[in-house]
């Protein structure tokens, strides 16, 4: 089943490397995936881009060795970065559980008011999942 999740999908560019301004849409798609809940019957959850190539049989190997609990698979040097985003069921569920508490960074996450360069807002939704799950 799938699930509307209301709002604008159109988004401005911003930040150090002019980074779709998306944290919001996000926040609305990892809302309607708590939702519906299909999440909890299943050991990994993946959000991927339209222009990812995504191999399950590949991914399935690499989750096999990953430790149980509240993860997510780190794919960059840098952190958690967006064309593929793999979270296990109970990192799902920790973000599930108190959303509201990362306000304050979906909040610099959308705000351009700072200097380009300035790393610390202006980021996409990538970089905003990845400090929600680390606090």
């Amino acid at each position: 089943s799938t699930l509307p999740i209301g709002g604008s999908l159109s988004v401005g560019l911003g930040g150090k490397w002019g980074t779709a301004m998306n944290t919001d849409i996000f926040v609305r798609v990892w809302a309607a995936v708590i939702l519906l809940g299909r999440f909890k019957h299943h050991d990994w959850t993946v959000k991927a881009d339209p222009d990812t190539v995504f191999l399950p049989a590949r991914l399935r190997q690499l989750v096999s060795l990953e430790p149980r609990g509240a993860v997510y698979l780190n794919n960059c040097e840098f952190g958690l970065h967006g064309p593929i985003e793999v979270l296990s069921r109970e990192g799902v569920a920790a973000y599930a559980r108190d959303p509201a508490a990362c306000e304050g960074i979906r909040h610099d996450a959308m705000d351009l008011s700072h200097p380009r360069m300035d790393e610390d807002h202006a980021f996409g939704e990538d970089q905003f999942l990845r400090l929600c799950l680390d606090r």
